[in-house]
Formats: structure tokens, C-alpha cells, sequence
């Protein structure tokens, strides 16, 4: 694997941001927010901008992070920043948990665990859903419907955000084999829920006991995929990548890794035509680096160091992670980063003259 670092940092006033030279092509880096805290909506392994490729939302804590938080919208690159919710229950590890279902409306997570819909031009509440006690939540544009469900009890449940018509599609103290599986282990902590690309299959990721499994969207077919890593996802609909490797959906491995190990892509984000992969070094890491690795048509494999830091307290402490997420059209990155007043700011990759150099390398 190739190694590109950085070989030349320098400040570029038009655009109010960095530029990272390395091997021949500029990575700009443009701050979409600078308030003294602020994060990205959560957007790990979803898109950040909305359907049409202009807006971005993100939650600041104009005065400090014990304080109600600013829900904020904006253009992608930080301009026209506008508040859409003035006091909002916010933490940083998760902020709201804002996504887009649409060009005019967005969905999060509200102060008493319910799912909010809002207008994106107005921040104006369309409907307010209750489901249990609602956790993280995902959308497929495809069924139109965002995925949630229960931290204690393991409950998934799909969420219309147009209707509000609410249905639990498993219930995890229901599988007829969970005891023989499991060795009788009450599952807890229900972290991650996620479509597969086509929508028929949902990934669970379960902290206690640490495992995870997937199950076709009418209950049946559930596999187990006992200790998976952190923070796997779907890679297409037949494949998960896990810890730098493809594995299939009985947990048999199909690919060479595609990018380096977990250790070193603690939240890994991937961009839409997997050929790019995102992520920071691994929890508690000091100095924390940035960087980003290509899987190219023929084989071929780059790693190149976007960022690096030693202002790493709010990542580890306040939990307010990396979070890498690409845009829809795969051309930009974006992350949670820690600025230069020990806060944690939006920032913005431009990766566009990256992509043609190493397309020119590997067409």
C-alpha cells in the first residue's frame, strides 16, 4: 500500500479554510461551523447534505455543552448559517440525530425520546411520532421509512415520518433460538440499526453481550454475527465490512480488506461508489489522525493523512467523535474536528482534485 502524506499546509484566505497539499493534488478544508462547540448531525453511515446537494444541518452550544444547544442549518460550505431550532436538548456525543427523509423536511430525535419531523425551511414541527423509547434512527429513501427502535429491550421498529404510522418489525425477545445462540443472554444496549442498501435486510449491533445479527424486513432469516467489531456496515446488499474486511452474510470472510484494520478507522465512513474509506485513529489515540484510504477498480490501494491532532479531550471525553461521512455525490468529507480554541468545530473535505489524480493512476 502506498503511503501519501501532506507536503505542504498553507492558509487560503478566499475560501476561509486549509489547504492540504499532498502528492501533487489539494484537499481544501473549509469550516462549516467554528462556534465554540458545535457537531454535525449525527450522520454516521448516512448522508450529511439533503437529497438535492445544498444543505447541511449541524447542533452548536453557543454557551457551552451543559447548555441548550442551537439546531442549525446551512449551505454546504458554512455559508447563509441560519437557526432552525434557537433551544434544543442536544448531547455531543449524538447531538439530535438529524436526518433528511427530503429536500423540505428533515426528522431527529426529540428531548422525551420520540421522533420530531420539521420543515427545512422553517424549523415549523410536521408531527411528532412516539414508539417506545426511540433510539438512534436511519432512513432508506427507498421505503420511505426511518428505522429505530428500544436501547433496553431491543425492539426494532420502522417509522413512517409522512403518516406517522409506527410498526415493530422484531422483537428480539421473540427468537425461538436466542437462549442456545446467546448461551441465555439478555441482550442490552441496542446501539446501531441500519438499512442494507435495497432495504430488505436490517443490521443490529447489540453492546451487551457484544454481537450483532441481521434479519430480512418481514422477521425470517435472522444470521448471527458474534463479535463483528465497532462499527461495521453494509457494503453492498450481500456484504458487511467489519474490521477492514468483507465478510458475507454468514459471517464467512469473501474479500481482502479494502482498507486498513478497525484499530486504525475507529468510525469509518465509506463514500457511495466504495472506492473511498474515512476514519480516525482508534479511542483514547493522541495524536489523533485522520486519514483516508482508496480501493481501487484494479486492486490497487492508497493511504493518504488528511489531519492530525493532539487537542484530542472533547473527541475521547465528551464523546463528540470523528463521525466521517461523505456527501451523496462522494466529492466532499465531513467531519466532527477539534479547532485550534480547544473546541470541536464542521469541517469539510474537498476531495475532488484527489479523485482526479488518482483516477488518472487507476482509471
Amino acid at each position: 500500500m502506498k503511503r501519501l502524506m501532506p507536503l505542504l499546509f498553507m492558509m487560503s484566505a478566499a475560501f476561509g479554510g486549509t489547504e492540504i497539499r499532498m502528492s501533487g493534488a489539494v484537499v481544501q478544508k473549509t469550516p462549516v461551523s467554528t462556534a465554540v462547540y458545535a457537531r454535525k448531525a449525527y450522520h454516521w453511515n448516512q448522508f450529511p447534505d439533503d437529497p438535492e446537494g445544498r444543505h447541511i444541518l449541524f447542533v452548536q452550544w453557543p454557551d457551552g455543552l451543559e447548555k441548550p444547544a442551537q439546531l442549525m442549518i446551512s449551505r454546504l460550505d458554512g455559508s447563509e448559517p441560519r437557526v432552525l431550532v434557537e433551544a434544543i436538548k442536544a448531547i455531543p456525543h449524538t447531538g439530535v440525530m438529524a436526518l433528511w427523509i427530503g429536500e423540505e423536511s428533515f426528522v431527529h430525535r426529540g428531548p422525551s425520546n420520540e421522533i420530531v419531523v420539521r420543515e427545512s425551511a422553517t424549523g415549523k414541527i410536521l408531527r411528532t411520532i412516539t414508539c417506545g423509547n426511540c433510539g438512534p434512527v436511519s432512513y432508506h429513501p427507498g421505503t420511505g421509512l426511518v428505522l429505530t427502535g428500544s436501547f433496553e429491550n431491543g425492539n426494532v421498529w420502522t417509522v413512517d415520518p409522512r403518516t406517522g404510522v409506527t410498526r415493530k418489525i422484531l422483537d428480539i425477545g421473540a427468537f425461538s433460538n436466542w437462549k442456545e445462540r446467546m448461551g441465555g443472554a439478555v441482550p442490552q444496549n441496542i446501539w446501531h440499526r441500519y438499512w442494507s442498501p435495497k432495504g430488505g435486510r436490517i443490521w443490529v449491533k447489540v453492546q451487551k453481550p457484544e454481537f450483532a445479527f441481521t434479519f430480512s424486513t418481514n422477521g425470517n432469516e435472522v444470521r448471527f454475527f458474534p463479535g463483528p467489531g465497532a462499527h461495521p456496515f453494509w457494503w453492498d446488499n450481500e456484504r458487511i465490512y467489519a474490521g477492514g474486511t468483507l465478510f458475507d452474510l454468514d459471517r464467512v470472510q469473501v474479500g481482502p480488506p479494502v482498507a486498513r484494520t478497525e484499530k486504525d478507522l475507529c468510525h469509518p465512513g465509506v463514500s457511495p461508489d466504495r472506492r473511498w474509506i474515512a476514519g480516525e485513529t482508534w479511542y483514547g489515540s493522541s495524536p489523533l489522525v485522520l486519514s483516508l484510504d482508496y480501493a481501487g477498480a484494479k486492486g490497487t490501494r492508497r493511504h493518504f493523512l488528511l489531519d492530525e491532532t493532539t487537542n484530542v479531550d472533547l473527541v475521547w471525553k465528551r464523546r463528540i467523535h470523528v463521525d466521517s461521512s461523505f456527501s451523496r455525490d462522494g466529492r466532499y468529507l465531513y467531519v466532527n474536528w477539534p479547532t485550534e480554541s480547544n473546541g470541536i468545530g464542521v469541517f469539510r473535505y474537498d476531495l475532488i482534485d484527489l479523485q482526479r489524480l488518482v483516477a488518472k493512476e487507476d482509471p
